[in-house]
């Protein structure tokens, strides 16, 4: 099914930065039975890693979450945009994987993956025609007249098309109902669309769990819910039906139970999120905070090495926003390890950012130039970009892998 001879094949050098000398040149498969030790090998920091057993335990606790709730999983790839890690949430049961656009639509086409949900409207020509033509099934969105017109001009053979719905404040999505409606017949009546479900994205309602919050994301669905009632009939069997970003995808599970009931529909989450988790914005919305049945652990950390203790209690650390995410949260000092020592936990807080810098407050006396300092993040997908290679490591950091990237 999946076509990993490009990976397999890839030889380490310095295009891959943070890889030790003792890696470039060998292929992936030899450097992992080489390697000792992310801390031995000689890796030119700063480095970013993934803890194998944190993905396992998130993979297993999606997978379960999914099949008690009858619900599908598409998850969003454009979160690490890496092949073999979506591999691995399609082995541990996803019904396929979502994407943002055509272009990465394309690239997990090109590993030999068959089942892509495009959560977003295409309106690009080119793009349609080229998804029109793929032996693959492929879904994408509609919300307006002027895209319908669109993809029934570009498309060359019939594609799957779900209807965005919106609403006031939201992202994308048709917020007049009556509009969808309309837009329904003419899917329905086109030569080059079929007309598979029904889609939405709560995820801009709610920055919280606040009452507030909750209340404004259960409104949006229960509108999705409604609307997806009305129109089942005109659509494909079964019935698709998505939403489910990575904090909410409990009140969506919950809202949309009426249509989990029935064997007419399939209800899709889209959350990628999950699967490294993180030590920040997701740790403190995420579903299961107070869920002692599933436990999401974070999975991503970034190692660096400490260059200067200009002044007291401050260290600086070689990297920054080039390497690690800072989009929401500064990073999070969690750990340090001195030359030969054992790993150990670090007290600290991240004050600022440079392109290459980090600062460091902590009043650890054990903390020095020299030393590994790994740290936390919040909100997976901008770290993952700056990474084209990423060791995945097991509990002690020996290299089990090294996955790749393709943003």
């Amino acid at each position: 099914m999946f076509n990993f001879s490009e990976i397999e094949n890839t030889k380490l050098s310095w295009k891959f930065r943070g890889l030790p000398e003792s890696a470039m040149g060998l292929s992936i498969k030899e450097y992992v039975e080489k390697s000792k030790n992310l801390f031995i090998d000689g890796y030119q920091w700063p480095q970013a890693i993934m803890l194998d057993s944190a993905l396992e335990q998130n993979l297993i606790t999606m997978n379960s979450f999914c099949k008690k709730h009858n619900v599908a999983l598409a998850p969003h790839v454009k979160t690490h945009m890496s092949p073999q890690l979506a591999k691995r949430q399609i082995d541990n049961g996803s019904w396929g994987v979502t994407v943002a656009n055509a272009s990465q639509a394309r690239t997990f086409l090109q590993f030999g993956f068959k089942k892509i949900l495009i959560a977003n409207e295409v309106v690009n020509p080119s793009s349609i025609k080229y998804l029109s033509e793929q032996d693959a099934e492929i879904y994408f969105y509609i919300d307006s007249q002027r895209g319908l017109e669109i993809v029934e001009k570009s498309a060359t053979r019939p594609v799957n098309i779900l209807l965005e719905i919106g609403k006031s404040q939201g992202r994308t999505g048709v917020r007049d109902l009556a509009v969808a409606h309309e837009l329904v017949e003419k899917i329905v009546a086109s030569k080059n669309m079929k007309f598979a479900g029904v889609s939405g994205y709560e995820g801009t309602f709610g920055k919280d769990r606040s009452t507030d919050s909750v209340n404004k994301v259960r409104s949006f669905l229960k509108i999705l819910v409604e609307f997806a009632q009305s129109v089942k009939s005109q659509g494909t069997s079964p019935f698709l039906v998505s939403a489910g970003g990575s904090a909410f995808f409990d009140l969506v599970v919950d809202e949309l139970k009426p249509l989990t009931e029935s064997n007419e529909y399939q209800v899709i989450l889209r959350s990628g999120g999950y699967v490294t988790h993180d030590h920040g914005f997701y740790a403190e919305i995420y579903p299961f905070v107070q869920d002692p049945e599933f436990t999401f652990l974070p999975a991503l950390e970034v190692w660096s090495i400490v260059t200067s203790q200009p002044e007291q209690n401050l260290a600086i650390i070689n990297g920054g926003k080039r390497d690690i995410s800072v989009d929401i949260d500064l990073p999070f000092a969690l750990k340090f390890k001195a030359e030969n020592g054992p790993i150990k936990e670090l007290t600290g807080k991240v004050l600022n950012t440079n392109d290459q810098h980090i600062y460091l407050e902590t009043q650890n006396p054990e903390l020095r130039v020299g030393d590994l300092v790994a740290f936390g993040i919040s909100h997976p997908c901008t770290t993952f970009d700056k990474w084209p290679l990423i060791p995945v490591v097991n509990d002690d950091y020996q290299i089990l892998d090294l996955y790749l990237t393709y943003f």
